[in-house]
């Protein structure tokens, strides 16, 4: 697991204070599923990580099947290039799985410490970090979720991947156990309409939701190789993480020729291999990776100017300049830091980067979305047109990219018409505003209304100037709408039988049936519940009035570690602190149904 500084001041788990194997000395990470420990085994005195579920997970049922997954996809595994796992238990409700202890730095320390590895050096990374998933994909296993922060190296220079969170088993039904496609085993897939991994090393059918076998890990990796070879992941330019996802799927990464001169032409080749779109045209294996790096791992290849220097003691990681020496006198090859050159900034390349970023941003989010969520049986409604601005909304009008390349992609012209439906006492202003500052930057028309017009109430007291609601509910006509969004907090009276839900009834029932957008953010969810649009669906899981959630949910399927969720036309977001990523997503759906 990934080694930080011991925190001496960290809680020890009260569960595992007094462990009968186990003693727990200090904290050494967190996560998004739980609390990396560093401890001891009392009887064989091994130094251990010991990995504890977050308390807050430990009642939800979806979250613990995830921790489970985990330890059966760790239990699979024996190889040197992956975290061996020793051990997992449950005490007093606290699920943890025991692992080895890596006296080591993530590969992302690494690289944003001391700048991009030499050739070599990354090739070797790279190397290792195939040999371990060629190990996992032969149990029938996908990652799911390689990024330089799942890739560790030790003090001996020893590279050990880890974090199987995310991945898939052939003992859940899920994958077969088995070799490359065309073999006598169909691909290693999971389920479809799920998006897993990380934005900046995502692979395309990833990001598309569509269904996935090893190749998707080899993609990931590649993406690793261009951040340890350059210092940024390909789509480094990106700056949403819609963005990101978006350019994996149609856009090209800038060649690391363009960052360092040292590349030799097979090794980019290599590269462009891994990073391939389609994955029939990436490698058929992780141990073709491996085999296709074996000539870049040697010295004698053309790579910057080496000196040979001893290991000294190091109390504190990162090792110095790492570098992988055989020699068993465990010295090691410091390099002088490998020839690097800007980006050229002529006007063939500023149009290009143009390309990249802003169309990503334009146009590459309706294409994306279109690939990422499920078909949605409504009618085209026509647009129309808007005229597009500088700075204006990335999804109206026809945008051109500038530079050289292929033809502009072309998006059409949608003016997102949200209806934000308010508490009359009680609303939580920041479930709104930002939403609503982010939809209109985004060219989105925003209308308010709530059970009367006029002031609507701040929850928390008159400290902030009220909130005014532009319509009654019964001035609302369901049709002038695209979506309709609900904040929390105050909701009691659109889910209590009355008048007031029988108002909202009349609007949200048609707004359903013809599938447009439905959002809830935090306590707002409660809305959705009420009228039964989460059923069988999933969701992110409010980080408030959790009870009304799971005791009412009924068939929800809850997401703890997502902060916003959509599926279909629904979207749900966790808190305020994901206001601006709600909206978003909002609006991506929005565009996605009107486009269609």
């Amino acid at each position: 697991m990934p080694v930080m500084e011991p925190k001496a001041e960290s809680k020890i788990p009260p569960e595992l204070a007094d462990h009968p194997r186990y003693r727990v000395q200090s904290q050494l990470g967190a996560g998004g599923m739980g609390v990396v420990y560093k401890a001891e085994h009392v009887l064989m005195g091994r130094t251990v990580a010991v990995k504890v579920m977050a308390q807050r997970y430990t009642a939800n049922a979806v979250a613990v099947e995830r921790f489970r997954r985990e330890v059966r996809a760790a239990a699979k595994l024996a190889h040197p290039n992956i975290v061996t796992a020793y051990d997992a238990d449950e005490a007093d409700g606290r699920h943890f799985l025991v692992m080895e202890f890596v006296d080591g730095v993530s590969l992302d320390r690494v690289v944003n410490r001391r700048g991009p590895l030499p050739v070599t050096t990354a090739c070797h990374v790279v190397r290792m970090a195939a040999l371990g998933l060629q190990h996992a994909h032969s149990k029938g296993m996908v990652h799911r979720d390689i990024k330089p922060q799942n890739v560790m190296v030790n003090r001996t220079s020893q590279v050990k991947v880890l974090d199987f969170g995310l991945a898939r088993l052939a003992s859940d039904g899920e994958l077969p156990a088995g070799g490359e496609p065309g073999g006598s085993h169909n691909p290693a897939v999971t389920n479809a309409n799920t998006i897993v991994g990380t934005p900046d090393y995502i692979s395309p059918e990833q990001a598309k939701a569509a269904a996935v076998d090893h190749r998707s890990d080899l993609y990931s990796l590649g993406c690793l190789f261009y951040f340890a070879l350059t210092g940024r992941p390909p789509f480094a330019d990106a700056t949403t993480a819609i963005a990101k996802v978006t350019a994996h799927v149609i856009d090209q990464p800038p060649p690391v020729t363009a960052y360092r001169n040292d590349i030799p032409p097979e090794l980019a080749a290599v590269l462009a291999k891994l990073l391939a779109k389609n994955p029939a045209e990436r490698y058929s294996s992780a141990a073709k990776v491996a085999a296709a790096l074996i000539p870049f791992t040697k010295a004698s290849q053309p790579t910057p100017s080496l000196t040979i220097t001893p290991v000294p003691r190091i109390e504190a990681f990162p090792v110095a300049d790492f570098g992988f020496a055989d020699d068993p006198a465990a010295e090691t090859l410091v390099a002088t830091p490998p020839p690097t050159k800007k980006l050229r900034t002529d006007r063939r390349h500023r149009g290009w980067h143009f390309s990249l970023g802003f169309s990503a941003l334009i146009a590459g989010t309706l294409i994306l979305l279109l690939l990422l969520i499920s078909a949605l049986n409504s009618d085209k409604r026509d647009a129309q047109p808007t005229a597009n601005t500088p700075g204006g909304n990335p999804v109206q009008g026809k945008v051109a990219a500038a530079g050289a390349g292929p033809a502009a992609r072309v998006a059409p012209v949608v003016t997102a018409r949200v209806l934000f439906v308010l508490p009359k006492r009680g609303l939580y202003l920041d479930d709104y505003e930002p939403v609503r500052a982010r939809l209109t930057e985004l060219g989105a028309k925003v209308t308010t209304a709530a059970r009367q017009r006029g002031p609507c109430e701040i929850s928390g007291g008159n400290a902030r100037p009220p909130v005014t609601a532009e319509l009654s509910l019964a001035d609302v006509k369901p049709d002038d709408y695209d979506a309709i969004l609900f904040p929390g907090y105050d909701v009691g009276d659109f889910i209590r039988p009355g008048e007031v839900h029988t108002q909202l009834e009349r609007i949200v029932r048609p707004m359903a049936e013809a599938k447009k957008v439905i959002g809830g953010i935090c306590v707002g969810q409660r809305v959705l519940l009420r009228f039964q649009l989460l059923r069988q669906r999933q969701a992110a899981q409010p980080e408030y009035e959790v009870h009304h959630f799971l005791d009412k949910s009924n068939g929800v399927n809850w997401m703890p570690w997502k902060r916003v969720v959509t599926d279909g036309n629904i979207v749900t977001a966790s808190s305020a602190n994901d206001a601006r990523d709600f909206a978003e997503a909002v609006h991506a759906a929005v565009v996605v149904r009107e486009g269609k």
